[in-house]
């Protein structure tokens, strides 16, 4: 039908006219199909890669530490894993919400926040590649007293802990390497929640920062280091204002004590 309005419509034109437009028509025809052919193509092969991707990557995760292959497909066909993509800022858990699942972080990061009835942010903590959060709120089903904010493109992978919990997986292999696996790593979290404590413990400014770049110095192995917070997420963290903080670092610096520049830091000895 459109070859037949077309001939109908070209009566009055030339022929040279119309078999160059014809031949326009076509050629853009031809090339809208091959970059939507390209893009299909392009695309299957960025979900392949991702899929095999998601398949390898318990691999390198502490939480499924001694889990094999045949275990691995296990959990996936049971229902018991899920992949979410967030981009920077997203929300993926809030306040008050309910959650059976853990994340692990594939990639990117992830903000651990507290933010009070008016609206003061207070940084808990910062979960890097690889990383697990919520697993305590997954255990308990309490109401989550945090939100979890992607703080870079984030690729999360979920695992349901309700229900590798249920009886009917008991005599799974993985079920026992996944709770020991799991044991381990709340413990590694209580230590780092630790170290905030100590980080905030101090009255004055300047002895919360010596304790947190002391901190950061020795699991660097060197006194020059890069740490993983921004200046506001670092006020956050040690519980002050970023003006104090940002006036206190370069009073630390005109004393010799450091010399930084952003999140790149260096002890100076005296």
């Amino acid at each position: 039908m459109v070859i037949t309005t077309f001939f109908e419509f070209s009566v009055n034109f030339p022929k040279d006219f119309l078999i160059k437009l014809l031949i326009n028509i076509l050629i853009k025809l031809l090339i809208t199909f091959s970059i939507n052919i390209l893009t299909n193509i392009q695309n299957e092969v960025i979900m392949q890669n991702k899929s095999n991707s998601d398949n390898s990557i318990y691999k390198t995760l502490r939480l499924f530490k001694g889990i094999n292959d045949g275990e691995w497909g296990d959990l996936k066909n049971c229902g018991c894993l899920r992949i979410g993509n967030y981009d920077k800022n997203e929300l993926i858990f809030h306040q008050g919400d309910i959650t059976f699942e853990t994340g692990i972080v594939i990639s990117g990061s992830v903000n651990i926040e507290n933010i009070d009835l008016w609206g003061n942010v207070s940084l808990l903590s910062k979960v890097s590649e690889s990383h697990v959060f919520a697993e305590t709120y997954a255990f308990t089903g309490e109401p989550l007293m945090v939100d979890v904010t992607a703080s870079d493109n984030s690729r999360i992978l979920f695992l349901n802990l309700k229900k590798i919990m249920d009886k009917s997986y008991s005599k799974k292999s993985w079920q026992s390497k996944i709770l020991n696996n799991m044991l381990f790593i709340s413990m590694q979290k209580n230590r780092i929640l630790s170290n905030r404590i100590f980080c905030t413990s101090p009255k004055t400014i300047r002895d919360r920062l010596l304790i947190y770049l002391s901190n950061e110095a020795k699991k660097a192995g060197s006194q020059e280091f890069t740490i993983s917070f921004n200046r506001q997420q670092l006020a956050d963290y040690l519980n002050v204002e970023r003006t104090a903080l940002s006036k206190e670092l370069g009073k630390m610096r005109d004393d010799r004590l450091i010399e930084f520049h952003k999140n790149k830091f260096i002890l100076k000895d005296n």
